[in-house]
């Protein structure tokens, strides 16, 4: 039995809606660029905070640290991004 798919489509070659509104308008490299340079960056600095935290106060000092940026970057994410805004408003 055949998928109702397009040919040749897959979910990982599929981008989101807001890669669609930048495709054409000279900035989705732009935008691709700054993403990945915060996340290179988020991911370098979290460890050397969070080791300097983990050195002058403890392990639990440090995990409650990344734990509450994470918290952070989640509830930035739920409240802010498109994707996330169209599903709160239909549960409501």
């Amino acid at each position: 039995m055949e998928s109702e798919r397009e040919p040749n489509a897959s979910i990982a070659t599929k981008a989101p809606p807001s890669q669609h509104s930048l495709r054409g308008t000279g900035r989705f490299n732009l935008t691709l660029g700054a993403i990945t340079t915060a996340v290179g960056l988020g991911a370098a600095l979290s460890q050397a905070i969070a080791g300097s935290i983990v050195h002058h106060a403890g392990f639990r000092a440090g995990f409650l640290f990344l734990a509450s940026m994470a918290l952070a970057a989640f509830a930035i994410l739920y409240l802010f991004m498109p994707e996330t805004r169209n599903l709160r408003l239909e549960d409501a």
